[in-house]
């Protein structure tokens, strides 16, 4: 997670996911069982991957988490 320093203002990552990374998201967690955290180490190291930058704090997964996804014990 980068926050880039600007003069002496810090830029804060922003609280929600960028609409168009969810069905990138979904790619990466579907039929995926491990835990959160890891999902979003995974989710956060494929966008890295592909050049791409995702500015969300992993807090705020969580709130995807429980918008998006249906996660059961099996």
């Amino acid at each position: 997670m980068l926050i880039s320093n600007t003069g002496n203002r810090k830029i804060k990552p922003t609280k929600e996911l960028n609409p168009e990374y969810i069905p990138i998201f979904l790619k990466v967690i579907h039929g995926n069982t491990n835990k959160k955290r890891v999902l979003v180490e995974q989710f956060l190291t494929h966008m890295a991957n592909k050049g791409l930058t995702v500015d969300i704090k992993k807090n705020y997964f969580s709130e995807t988490f429980k918008e998006i996804c249906y996660m059961e014990k099996v």
